[in-house]
Order: structure tokens, then sequence, then C-alpha cells
């Protein structure tokens, strides 16, 4: 027997972000959350064939059930502007309204693309200066080691050089 989500028996945990109106909804998820993928090219990729199963989803449901809609998204690390879907609805009655809210949602996307491009970079100039730090702590502890060998075999020198001496005033 088949078991089916719902909201009285989440079978995966709940859709987290969803809401209805201007509060949180409920809503069961209807297959399990996928783990993140940590590597950034592969998370691009994956996420434009996502987008573009996405948008065609979008534009199904908006012109088969005559719905408004408006989706937008944008990956942090990718170099294209946002995905938006509009549905022809939304578009027919209220060209405006949509225009000015694709405005400010373009504004910001740019704005967290920014903040997010800003903080990768600082958090990548960190890290660089660490590893430098670290190259030159290492380079220090190089030169003083090589110093005290230097001083160590000058040391020996001077002792085999006493040795010598002594050894031939004894011979002598």
């Amino acid at each position: 027997k088949r078991a089916y989500a719902s909201n009285a028996k989440p079978i995966y945990d709940y859709v987290q972000g969803a809401g209805r109106g201007a509060r949180p909804f409920k809503l069961a998820r209807n297959r399990p959350l996928g783990t993140p993928i940590e590597e950034q090219v592969h998370a691009n990729k994956m996420y434009t064939q996502w987008a573009h199963d996405m948008l065609g989803r979008c534009e199904s449901i908006a012109v088969r059930s005559g719905c408004w809609m408006y989706l937008a998204i944008q990956h942090p690390s990718s170099k294209n502007p946002f995905y938006h879907y509009t549905s022809p609805k939304l578009l027919k009655e209220a060209p405006e309204a949509v225009r000015e809210f694709h405005q400010e949602v373009s504004q910001t996307m740019t704005a967290v693309m920014r903040a997010d491009r800003k903080g990768r970079v600082e958090k990548a100039l960190a890290t660089l200066k660490a590893e430098a730090g670290a190259i030159e702590a290492e380079k220090q502890k190089t030169e003083a080691a090589e110093q005290k060998l230097q001083t160590a075999n000058a040391e020996l020198e001077a002792l085999r050089a006493q040795l010598a001496t002594l050894t031939s005033n004894n011979t002598g």
C-alpha cells in the first residue's frame, strides 16, 4: 500500500518557506528533500536544469488553471540574471503593477547577489591572508632552524679544530 503525503501525515516533513497570503503555510512535501549540492559547478548546472523545468511547470499551471502567477529565482553563484515567470492573466490584468513589482524584485536580487559576492570575496581574502600568514610563519621557522643549524655547525667546526689542536699537541 502506497503512502501519500498530507498535512495530517507529512511523510517528508513540510516545505520550509511556503506561505498563503501574508502568513506561513504548512505544506507537506510530496518527495524527500535532497541534500545540498556542495560542488558549485554541479549546483549551477542542476539549478539551470530545474529552473527551466519549473518555468515550464509554471506556464502549464497558469495557462491551464487561469491563475495569476509570478515566480522569481536566482542562484547566488550564477553569472546570469534571475529567472522569472509571469502568467498571461497577471500580465493582462495588472501590467503596471507587474512592471513595478518586477523592478523591485530585480533590485532585490541585484542587492543580495552583490552582498553574497562581497561576502564570498571577503571570506576568500581572509582565507588567502591566513594562508599567507601561515606560509610566512613557516618560512620564519625554517629560517630560524637554518640559523640554529649554521650556529651548531660553526660550533662543531670550532670543537673539531680544538680537538685537532689538542691531538697534535699530545702526539708531538
